[in-house]
């Protein structure tokens, strides 16, 4: 009898090891795309950890117009000059809830953050986020009145407790972003690949408009698996590349990457004068 127990203890440690150590990364295991039967339409039938793509009430991207409650938090940004880590096609590691979740955006050219002494960091309703990696979307995936945009940079942000959080900027044709042109001169050649850029930074500060009058909704993950919770924060008002650097963007690409607007769902959107 107490070796019984003594074996159901042991297994369930271990069940229990096992289970807090269990980690979503089907976003980079499972194959799925923008387009065919991988895409979008298809992103919930791929896989169980892919269901909520379908069934979710706060998925994302949406499109956005219509002014709501305004929002009773500031928002705070502590963006700087950091050191320039590229990739294309790589994965970011979050933790959303209780859960650890490994995704990319699929094709999307990527700038990681790892300097802990000198964080990058939004403050919003209380909870800072710590800016974990930021990429692009072609073409944009919020819509604004229904207007699509060339581009979209996704700022994900980390918090403490399972909060995460996205900040979206809008990008329309015109003057070349000198900040965009940094990027876009140091791609890597090879995919799936962080590359570290010696003696290179990068100031996520300078892909921001000037007017940041901004709305704040809650939301999901963009690509699967999806996963709802996030803070989304959106400035409608876009920021400028010329058409060589948005050229540039979509070729690095493959094509789209953007997923099509979900339906709103009677969700709360408030929004704020920055």
């Amino acid at each position: 009898m107490r070796a019984s127990v003594a074996s159901l203890i042991l297994l369930s440690c271990l069940f229990g090891v096992a289970a807090e150590a269990a980690v979503n990364d089907a976003g980079v295991k499972v194959p799925w795309s923008y387009v065919g039967n991988t895409g979008p339409q298809h992103w919930g039938m791929l896989s169980p950890a892919f269901e909520i793509c379908d069934t979710g009430k706060m998925q994302s991207p949406v499109n956005l117009g219509r002014k709501k409650t305004r929002v009773p938090y500031d928002l705070k940004i502590n963006y700087h000059n950091a050191p320039l880590d590229i990739g294309e096609n790589i994965p970011t590691e979050l933790t959303i809830g209780s859960n650890q979740t490994i995704t990319n955006a699929g094709h999307a050219i990527q700038i990681n953050f790892h300097d802990k002494k000198a964080k990058e960091t939004i403050t919003y309703a209380g909870n800072e986020y710590e800016l974990v990696q930021f990429h692009f979307h072609s073409p944009s995936e919020t819509l604004w009145h229904q207007q699509s945009f060339p581009l979209e940079i996704h700022f994900v942000h980390q918090g403490k407790d399972g909060k995460a959080a996205i900040l979206a900027v809008l990008i329309k044709g015109g003057n070349a972003n000198p900040t965009l042109e940094q990027i876009l001169n140091h791609l890597p050649k090879e995919q799936r690949k962080e590359i570290p850029v010696p003696g290179v930074g990068v100031d996520p500060s300078a892909l921001l408009p000037a007017d940041q009058r901004y709305y704040a909704f809650m939301g999901s993950l963009t690509s699967p698996p999806c996963s709802e919770g996030f803070q989304w924060i959106v400035m409608p008002s876009p920021i400028t590349a010329s058409p060589a650097q948005i050229l540039r963007v979509r070729q690095e690409t493959h094509g789209t990457n953007a997923r099509p607007v979900q339906p709103l769902n009677n969700r709360v959107f408030s929004y704020a004068v920055q």
